[in-house]
């Protein structure tokens, strides 16, 4: 399978075919996401951002986004230590990343 790559501002994502169903659905449960954690520190939830940033870490890899897994390893790290200012950056961050992938599947 081709490595991911950033190109000229987008991140081309490479995913099997047979992912091509249910990856919409991951993107959606990660705006979702966002949409929580924002919740969270709004309301200083440090739990909540913990657990969010965890299940992200352990997702993202398995759908072929393994930057999500990285944010997701890092919000869980900022949660811990209730780095705020942090999250809330690396809220940002996903944001963009999302803005800015291009997915392409490929069959195996």
């Amino acid at each position: 399978m081709p490595q991911n790559a950033k190109t000229h501002d987008r991140y081309l994502i490479y995913i099997d075919q047979d992912f091509s169903d249910i990856v919409p659905e991951f993107i959606d449960s990660v705006y979702e996401n966002i949409k929580e954690i924002e919740t969270a520190l709004n309301e200083k939830d440090m739990e909540s951002i913990c657990r969010i940033g965890h299940n992200l870490k352990g997702t993202g890899g398995g759908y072929g986004f393994e930057q999500l897994s990285t944010f997701g390893s890092a919000i869980e790290e900022s949660g811990k230590i209730a780095d705020i200012n942090a999250v809330s950056q690396l809220v940002s961050e996903i944001s963009d990343y999302l803005s800015k992938i291009k997915i392409q599947y490929i069959d195996r």
